[in-house]
């Protein structure tokens, strides 16, 4: 039988399965990349909308800013309408709105004034296309809107809003006059805000121009009615279900139509706005090709197959060089031992001549023989290894369920405990009613020791109670503690009808040291309290309704901080050095009550010693500190509430780095 040169078997037997594989490889490389590239399609597509979210998120900011500069002015307007100029409102269907627009100095480009009477009709207006217009025919909830307004009679400002004529965004406010017979509306156009409005619309089309595929993008805004944003768009009325259910389930709706041949997808998509009583949110419109896309990516793949399959020519070019080369010496090697064919293929290479092949047959057969000589022993440790190391396994397996089953017993106890410590903790809308306010409370473990609690009562007192407890430890036995506070407090104040902070405090001394039973113990328990009790009144200035807020406050170990907003400075008044429970020590003084001097603006904060107690990394180790955070308070005093939140949470986050927290931490801010 003829013999096949080894340069050809290694070709055929190595280099033919090499070649195979990279084709499959090629094939699944070819189905994969289509699958990135449906996926990058996808993604790509998630990411317009979600830049196009980003652009509205930036105008609804921009709403508020302007907001805030508008709604004082848009008041003042009102109240001068209703109370100068409509005191007798027999005129108000002939009255010349045009000269006393003038007369208050308003923009007649700007500002429109309305005149709405109970029937729901526009008798009288400085925007005359809008003249006899019945504002009721907008749907029920406009009506039931404008019937609140009659009722109440109180000013109301809404948002920002899309003009349904104009499609501009036009700001309104809403005011009966004192008979009740007519709404005065006031309709403010921006000029900033059509220019941040262009600029968005101008974000919008260089989306849809600098996308491949990208037909268009559009706002609808839904109300009882739908409309788009840009006055130019142009919506199918067999697409109104798709941008409801998209509005209603907050999810993505996709219509498929075929226009001149080409297949267009309609895709309709929730984006989240702030909303108002008018207008409920909105659906962001993104029209595509998919045609087009599909084309790119064709063109994609086919570019990637090409380069695939020149790399796979070049590696197969070389491996056919390499081969050639490495066979030629064993070649000589195969004829030197092939006299050993007749004997078995285990034994030992026959050592002929006295050359390099010689020496390799040499060393090959040192080679196989201490191999196999160490492949005896290395077998017989393996085994005896492995049995000593599947013991150790299953008695290691047996030791580890058991901690994980005693960890997660611990871990539901503590989650459980969480939910029921969360449950007595006032209801954050409950501090909302009664005053603008901030809460930062962040327990170091699980549950917390500290407690914030509040008491509005409901009788003709007026008496609002706050208080921000600290109870000695944290995590569970901080826990327990701070649940006696929340009972002790709620039996004093809610059932015993106690009234003066001083002896409330008296009295939650008392009921700890009772519930603990230290006078029979050592134990040595207790909290630290900032008790205030807050009484809010109204008066007359100038015709005017003023808010007054007076306070009493007593602590126990712990002060409360006083942003006085007259003077723009930081007042600190501290409690009695005596704490609720525990020894005593010989400290049996009374707590005293202080009378706290407060006008409007004012702040009054409440905290444990968790935020200026936390530390800093190594090799500091630096408190936040109690100067570090009055600086902080008096510049971010102007802000609102939940952006010195914010900021108070971002400067504590900078200070830990990466610092465990130390203690619970509990600040809570209030302004009058």
């Amino acid at each position: 039988m003829q013999r096949k040169s080894i340069t050809w078997q290694i070709i055929l037997q190595a280099t033919f399965p090499i070649f195979t594989a990279m084709v499959v490889l090629a094939t699944i490389n070819f189905i994969h990349s289509k699958n990135i590239q449906n996926q990058a399609n996808e993604t790509k597509k998630k990411i317009i909308a979600n830049e196009i979210k980003h652009i509205y998120d930036l105008q609804d900011i921009t709403l508020e800013i302007l907001e805030q500069t508008m709604d004082n002015k848009m008041k003042q307007w009102s109240n001068e309408l209703v109370y100068k100029y409509l005191k007798n409102t027999d005129v108000a269907d002939t009255i010349n709105l045009f000269r006393i627009q003038q007369e208050m100095g308003l923009d007649t480009t700007i500002h429109h004034i309305y005149l709405i009477n109970r029937e729901g009709i526009i008798t009288n207006t400085t925007f005359r296309p809008d003249l006899r217009l019945n504002v009721f025919s907008f749907g029920e909830e406009h009506k039931n809107f404008f019937l609140s307004v009659f009722e109440s009679g109180m000013f109301t400002s809404q948002r920002f809003a899309n003009e349904a004529r104009t499609q501009r965004l036009k700001k309104y406010s809403y005011q009966a006059t004192t008979d009740r017979k007519y709404i005065v509306e006031i309709g403010s156009y921006s000029e900033k805000l059509n220019d941040v409005d262009e600029s968005m619309q101008r974000s919008l089309n260089e989306i849809s121009q600098l996308q491949e595929g990208i037909i268009s993008v559009d706002l609808f805004i839904v109300s009882e009615v739908i409309f788009a944003t840009n006055k130019n768009t142009i919506l199918d009325p067999d697409h109104k279900p798709a941008i409801l259910k998209a509005f209603q389930e907050k999810s993505s709706e996709t219509i498929e139509e075929e226009i001149d041949g080409v297949k267009v997808y309609y895709e309709y998509s929730h984006i989240n706005r702030k909303s108002n009583e008018l207008y409920k949110g909105a659906v962001v419109r993104i029209v595509y090709d998919r045609e087009q896309i599909n084309t790119s990516l064709t063109k994609e793949l086919t570019r990637s197959v090409a380069v695939f399959s020149i790399a796979l020519l070049a590696v197969v070019l070389l491996i056919f060089g390499l081969t050639r080369k490495l066979t030629q010496p064993l070649q000589h090697l195969a004829q030197k031992v092939i006299h050993i064919a007749n004997g078995n293929f285990h034994e030992r290479a026959e050592v002929v001549g006295n050359n390099e092949i010689t020496v390799l047959s040499e060393q090959f057969n040192n080679m196989v023989s201490r191999l196999e000589e160490y492949y005896r022993t290395l077998e017989e440790k393996v085994k005896e290894r492995t049995e000593q190391l599947e013991q150790k396994n299953i008695e290691l397996r047996s030791e580890r369920d058991k901690v994980n089953s005693q960890h997660q017993r611990i871990r539901s106890s503590l989650r459980y405990a969480k939910t029921i410590q969360s449950a007595i903790l006032p209801n954050p809308k409950s501090i909302d009613r009664l005053f603008e306010n901030f809460i930062i409370y962040f327990p170091k473990d699980i549950v917390s020791g500290d407690l914030y609690w509040l008491s509005a009562l409901p009788d003709n007192t007026n008496y609002t109670f706050l208080a921000v407890i600290d109870c000695t430890g944290h995590g569970v036995p901080g826990a327990f503690m701070s649940m006696i506070a929340d009972r002790l407090l709620n039996s004093i104040v809610n059932e015993q009808k106690i009234y003066s902070p001083a002896k409330i405090l008296e009295l939650l001394d008392m009921g700890v040291r009772t519930a603990l039973r230290q006078h029979e113990t050592e134990n040595d328990d207790g909290m630290d309290v900032s008790f205030i009790r807050l009484t809010k009144t109204s008066e007359k200035v100038n015709d005017k309704n003023v808010d007054r807020v007076t306070a009493i406050y007593a602590g126990a170990k712990r002060p409360i901080i006083i942003y006085h907003a007259d003077r723009q400075n930081i007042e600190t008044i501290k409690g009695n050095i005596r704490s609720i429970g525990g020894q005593r020590y010989g400290l049996e003084e009374s707590f005293e009550e202080r009378n706290l001097n407060l006008n409007t603006g004012d702040i009054l904060y409440l905290s444990s010693d968790g935020y200026t107690d936390q530390k800093s990394p190594l090799p500091e180790r630096r408190r936040f500190g109690n100067s570090k955070l009055q600086q902080i308070l008096i510049a971010s005093a102007k802000l609102t509430m939940r952006e010195q939140k914010l900021i108070l949470e971002k400067e504590l986050r900078s200070h830990m780095s990466t610092t465990e927290q130390m203690d619970d931490i509990t600040l809570l801010g209030i302004r009058c």
